[in-house]
């Protein structure tokens, strides 16, 4: 009977904090950080040129990748250090440039110059940072002097509406544009080589299409050409933080004969990879942005982004 008192006190506790959360199981929030601990981090010390030694190829993982599968499938997470600090980054390409918490910022005393930004992210506006990390680490690679944007708040994880883990950042183009990219959906782990990707497998020409983002930054995409229902070309941004259906711009949405829908399934062909049944929305972007969800809902094995060769692989 104590076993049985027990479960019932527990679902009661669970079903509560599910209505104190707004319904919510799992959820993203900010919470304020104090702006002059970041702004001790201000330095007059100049950005060097960024390097990257060490090991040719290595491979890279984090235990955060299993748990961001569970409710953001495709999300891969790498364990890294920075300024000898440990600490666990996703793999963003739709990220212009690395992105780090003023919590990890702090503990890891990152370097930031004295300009001040706002950044739009999600609901809200957050000051950011530029900056630079002296060393990070990826098991034996090495990048030297890597620029960074520090957010001026903390994005938290919430369960059930209590805050159970501080997300680290995210690793952006900068410097993942200058490496080539190994996504391995099986065995949920990234590899990354200084050199181009040796493959046979049949790949999609991968072009870096520079924008214009935060700042005034440049903010670098990968593009790769794609068809959608035999029509296109089309230009197909590749996304890697992104888990959502495929976001289609509207002006192409209409041009599809989607007008009045609000969600299709759609056959979408980059050279030869043919991804069928593909969830998609029309949204406020200017290219048909692909997530990494996307190629493992296809069964695909491994995803390669050859920035260095201009490439994209994609196995089956």
């Amino acid at each position: 009977m104590n076993w049985l008192i027990g479960v019932v006190v527990a679902i009661a506790v669970v079903l509560g904090l599910l209505f104190l959360s707004g319904g919510q199981f799992i959820a993203l929030d900010y919470k304020d950080f104090p702006r002059d601990t970041l702004e001790k981090l201000v330095t007059s010390n100049p950005l060097e040129t960024m390097t990257i030694t060490g090991s040719l190829e290595v491979e890279v993982d984090s235990p955060m990748t299993q748990w961001a599968m569970m409710f953001l499938p495709g999300t891969f997470f790498v364990d890294v250090r920075i300024n000898g600090r440990k600490a666990s980054l996703s793999i963003d390409t739709g990220a212009a440039q690395t992105f780090i918490s003023p919590h990890l910022a702090a503990a890891a005393q990152i370097s930031l110059t004295s300009s001040r930004l706002t950044a739009q992210h999600g609901w809200r506006e957050i000051p950011v940072y530029m900056g630079y990390i002296r060393d990070l680490e990826l098991g034996d690679m090495k990048i030297q002097n890597m620029p960074a944007i520090v957010g001026g708040q903390q994005l938290v994880v919430k369960l059930l509406g209590l805050p159970v883990w501080n997300f680290d950042g995210v690793l952006g183009m900068e410097p993942l544009r200058r490496l080539v990219l190994l996504l391995d959906y099986k065995r949920r782990v990234v590899v990354l080589r200084r050199e181009p990707f040796p493959s046979q497998v049949p790949s999609v020409p991968l072009q870096i299409l520079t924008e214009s983002g935060l700042g005034g930054l440049e903010h670098p995409k990968p593009i790769v050409e794609c068809f959608v229902n035999n029509s296109g070309p089309f230009s197909c941004f590749i996304d890697t933080g992104t888990s959502a259906p495929v976001f289609v711009p509207r002006e192409t949405w209409q041009a599809l004969g989607l007008e009045g829908q609000k969600q299709a399934y759609l056959e979408v062909r980059l050279g030869e990879l043919e991804l069928k049944d593909v969830p998609a929305i029309k949204a406020n972007v200017k290219h048909i942005t692909i997530g990494s969800n996307i190629f493992q809902a296809q069964g695909l094995k491994r995803l390669t982004l050859d920035f260095l060769a201009g490439k994209l692989y994609a196995e089956r």
